[in-house]
């Protein structure tokens, strides 16, 4: 497995592993409303270009796939962090999440913090975050349950 940096170029096939996971991993969680929500078809593109750009953003790819990616932002808030649906527990969501830690600790960050999902909190707790609130949230309409997390660093 390779770990690089976000290009441009990466956002399709970002945003199509994004869609398919969410439809797939967290479908055990989350009613098929909820999982539309989240993760919509008309997503927009734009704002997801932004925000990965802007972010500390990083891309694992497998065989010349991308298995994964994940983003920090500079206040220490792991945006995203999703595993392919055909990638999961392989280790690339620990390396991809390795890697934000370390780039946390080149930034001067002492901890950091996500809105996981109900799905992915056995993950976070395995890699040494504490629940700090369960939580509900609103994408188009609908309210999704996710936990806000930390890790001290």
């Amino acid at each position: 497995m390779a770990i690089r940096r976000f290009q441009s170029t990466d956002l399709p096939a970002i945003i199509a592993l994004f869609r398919s996971t969410v439809h797939t991993i967290n479908a055990k969680d989350y009613t098929p409303e909820e999982l539309l929500a989240w993760a919509p078809q008309d997503l927009d593109e734009t704002a997801w270009a932004q925000s990965l750009t802007k972010n500390y953003t990083i891309v694992a790819e497998h065989n010349g796939i991308i298995v994964g990616f994940g983003d920090l932002t500079d206040t220490g808030i792991i945006n995203r962090l999703y595993v392919h649906k055909d990638y999961q527990s392989q280790t690339f969501g620990y390396r991809i999440l390795e890697h934000l830690i370390a780039q946390a600790h080149r930034s001067g960050i002492t901890e950091i913090t996500a809105a996981v999902s109900i799905t992915a909190l056995p993950f976070a707790l395995k890699c040494g975050a504490e629940i700090l609130q369960e939580q509900s949230v609103v994408r188009h309409g609908i309210p999704l349950t996710n936990f806000l997390v930390r890790k001290k660093l």
